[in-house]
């Protein structure tokens, strides 16, 4: 079954205030690789640090993601979730456009619209969802609390760490190569 269908048959997609989210519906036996949820990628990553108000300036979160060594920043303002800010957000909509970053605002050219995911949303539903969406970032919510943020990364790392069972054996990744061997 294509994975797209299977979350479709499995969950139920949701659109609230312009974020779309994924609801599990019961029942539905999940293969074991694909029973880690959100929560277990949240686990493995440090606690969300990376924050950013949307009345700041794009300059200044160009400069914090340099500063960071990050790729995005969450979005927030009193400690509600507003959006992503990225470097995509900021080559296409600031740099390919020609405005100023240090007078154009966070808000003004954000991603707000964002797939989002619950806790219990296992890695494999997170990865369609992403996949459909074309979403580099999925922001994780427990209940409408935010969690953190899953990155395509975090999927690739935690593949690369369980590849016997998502490969079906375990295959070897020369670092000098780069060529798959089996």
């Amino acid at each position: 079954m294509h994975i797209a269908t299977k979350v479709a048959n499995i969950y139920d997609l949701c659109h609230h205030r312009g974020t779309w989210f994924v609801r599990t519906l019961r029942g539905t036996p999940i293969k074991p690789f694909a029973m880690r949820t959100a929560a277990d990628i949240l686990k493995q990553k440090p606690h969300t640090f990376n924050f950013i108000e949307p009345g700041a300036r794009v300059a200044d979160a160009m400069n914090l993601l340099n500063i960071m060594n990050r790729s995005f920043l969450v979005v927030m303002h009193e400690n509600q979730y507003k959006g992503i800010f990225s470097e995509h957000d900021y080559i296409h909509n600031v740099a390919m456009r020609g405005w100023d970053p240090e007078t154009c605002l966070v808000k003004e050219v954000m991603s707000t619209n964002l797939p989002a995911v619950d806790m219990d949303t296992p890695i494999e539903d997170v990865l369609a969802l992403m996949n459909a969406h074309h979403a580099r970032y999925v922001p994780v919510f427990n209940g409408l609390m935010f969690e953190g943020v899953i990155t395509l990364h975090n999927i690739v790392s935690l593949v690369l760490q369980n590849r016997e069972q998502v490969f079906g054996r375990n295959p070897v990744f020369p670092q000098a190569t780069g060529k798959f061997v089996v």
